[in-house]
């Protein structure tokens, strides 16, 4: 089984009819020491609290163009790529 931890991140918030989505790049560890990317997302119904958000359940993560530039502009400052 494949595990690890998450420690550090870096997303963007993307408001939809359905939905706020929380998208992001996440630097993963594993126990070995090796570090992984991850692009992952949560989502959460209008109005709700920060604390709603929930894990995607999505393989796929789509992000709008000019806020994949700002994943990977902040992502690249982190060092994680």
């Amino acid at each position: 089984m494949w595990e690890g931890k998450v420690i550090d991140e870096v997303s963007v918030i993307e408001e939809y009819d359905v939905g706020d989505y929380k998208k992001m790049i996440q630097l993963i560890e594993k126990d070995d020491g090796t570090k992984w990317i991850r692009f992952y997302y949560y989502v959460k119904d209008h109005g709700k609290a920060d604390e709603e958000y929930r894990g995607g359940s999505q393989q796929t993560l789509i992000v709008k163009r000019e806020n994949a530039k700002k994943l990977f502009e902040e992502a690249r400052k982190k060092e994680f790529i």
